[in-house]
């Protein structure tokens, strides 16, 4: 949960979803995925 919400404070924050996943350790698509809510 942490990370979702660490994710989309970084891209409300204008940060590119491509940063964002180098920054994470995680792919585009899964950085994508939890910016528009597809997750469990």
């Amino acid at each position: 949960m942490y990370e979702r919400l660490q994710t989309v404070r970084l891209r409300i924050m204008g940060m590119p979803v491509k940063e964002i996943a180098d920054i994470l350790s995680r792919s585009e698509k899964t950085i994508r995925s939890s910016i528009s809510g597809n997750w469990q």
